[in-house]
């Protein structure tokens, strides 16, 4: 059975909550909730919608000029939850069983994604 949970930004103190806390401390309209993928990273960190993470490209050929490595950011959609990585959108399926590690999150870390427009 698929395990569902989240956490929750807090816009106004700029943190992560995590339940259990009183919704009637806070406005709705200051929390963002991000929920739990069922994935985790090589070092075993639970991955969630608004993460960012570099993800391995086992296919990449040795005479490409890009680097193997690629920002994706972790995203909800009528769909489901799937990796941004600029105009490309990849089912998180796809990254099972690869090279990943978040490297922060969409709220704490916005210059990760200053190229990915």
């Amino acid at each position: 059975m698929r395990e569902i949970k989240f956490r929750f930004w807090d816009k106004s103190d700029k943190k992560f909550r995590n339940p259990p806390f009183h919704y009637s401390w806070f406005s709705y309209s200051d929390i963002v909730p991000m929920q739990y993928t069922e994935l985790k990273d090589n070092n075993g960190k639970e991955i969630y919608e608004g993460d960012i993470l570099t993800f391995y490209n086992k296919f990449h050929r040795q005479d490409d000029f890009e680097s193997p490595y690629s920002l994706w950011k972790v995203i909800y959609t009528d769909f489901g939850l799937y990796g941004k990585s600029g105009a490309q959108l990849e089912s998180l399926s796809e990254f099972r069983g690869s090279d990943i590690v978040i490297i922060g999150n969409m709220f704490e870390n916005p210059e990760l994604l200053e190229n990915d427009k």
